[in-house]
Protein backbone atom coordinates (compact mmCIF):
# COMPACT_ATOMS: atom_id res chain seq x y z
CA UNK A 1 0.00 0.00 0.00
CA UNK A 2 2.72 2.25 0.54
CA UNK A 3 4.82 1.88 -2.64
CA UNK A 4 1.05 2.57 -4.50
CA UNK A 5 0.95 5.93 -2.29
CA UNK A 6 4.27 7.05 -2.82
CA UNK A 7 3.69 6.14 -6.62
CA UNK A 8 0.76 8.34 -6.52
CA UNK A 9 2.35 11.20 -4.70
CA UNK A 10 5.34 11.24 -6.98
CA UNK A 11 2.84 11.19 -10.13
CA UNK A 12 0.90 13.98 -8.28
CA UNK A 13 4.02 16.35 -7.68
CA UNK A 14 5.28 15.95 -11.55
CA UNK A 15 1.82 16.89 -12.38
CA UNK A 16 1.75 19.70 -10.46
CA UNK A 17 5.40 20.95 -10.55
CA UNK A 18 4.95 20.71 -14.75
CA UNK A 19 1.73 23.07 -14.87
CA UNK A 20 2.76 25.17 -12.43
CA UNK A 21 2.73 28.09 -14.61
CA UNK A 22 -0.89 27.30 -16.11
CA UNK A 23 -1.63 26.67 -12.46
CA UNK A 24 -0.89 29.91 -11.02
CA UNK A 25 -2.73 31.51 -14.19
CA UNK A 26 -5.78 29.83 -13.49
CA UNK A 27 -5.37 30.77 -9.56
CA UNK A 28 -4.69 34.38 -10.47
CA UNK A 29 -7.71 34.42 -12.70
CA UNK A 30 -10.00 32.86 -9.92
CA UNK A 31 -8.67 35.30 -7.76
CA UNK A 32 -9.79 38.01 -9.91
CA UNK A 33 -12.92 36.57 -11.50
CA UNK A 34 -13.71 34.22 -8.65
CA UNK A 35 -15.00 31.84 -11.48
CA UNK A 36 -13.76 30.24 -15.08
CA UNK A 37 -15.83 29.07 -17.70
CA UNK A 38 -14.67 26.09 -19.69
CA UNK A 39 -13.81 28.41 -22.64
CA UNK A 40 -11.38 30.26 -20.11
CA UNK A 41 -10.32 27.00 -18.58
CA UNK A 42 -9.17 25.46 -22.40
CA UNK A 43 -7.62 28.70 -23.25
CA UNK A 44 -4.98 28.12 -20.40
CA UNK A 45 -4.48 24.10 -21.24
CA UNK A 46 -6.18 23.97 -24.64
CA UNK A 47 -2.21 22.46 -25.92
CA UNK A 48 -2.16 19.72 -23.91
CA UNK A 49 -3.74 16.49 -25.12
CA UNK A 50 -7.44 15.34 -24.05
CA UNK A 51 -6.98 12.66 -22.05
CA UNK A 52 -6.89 11.37 -18.09
CA UNK A 53 -5.99 7.86 -16.39
CA UNK A 54 -8.41 5.67 -15.25
CA UNK A 55 -8.43 4.08 -12.25
CA UNK A 56 -5.49 1.04 -12.94
CA UNK A 57 -3.42 4.33 -14.16
CA UNK A 58 -3.45 3.46 -17.72
CA UNK A 59 -3.84 6.60 -19.91
CA UNK A 60 -7.59 6.60 -21.90
CA UNK A 61 -8.02 9.21 -24.53
CA UNK A 62 -11.51 10.78 -24.15
CA UNK A 63 -13.53 11.43 -26.72
CA UNK A 64 -17.17 13.14 -27.46
CA UNK A 65 -19.68 11.26 -25.68
CA UNK A 66 -17.68 8.76 -23.94
CA UNK A 67 -17.09 8.18 -20.70
CA UNK A 68 -13.62 9.45 -18.57
CA UNK A 69 -13.21 5.99 -16.84
CA UNK A 70 -15.01 2.58 -16.62
CA UNK A 71 -17.44 3.39 -13.62
CA UNK A 72 -17.09 -0.72 -13.08
CA UNK A 73 -13.34 -1.53 -13.16
CA UNK A 74 -11.99 -4.73 -13.20
CA UNK A 75 -8.87 -5.57 -10.65
CA UNK A 76 -5.91 -6.21 -13.02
Amino acid sequence: VRAIIDKAYDRATEVLTTHRDRLVALAEKLVAEETVDSEGFEALFSDLPPKDMNTHGIPVVVGPGQPIADPNPQPA
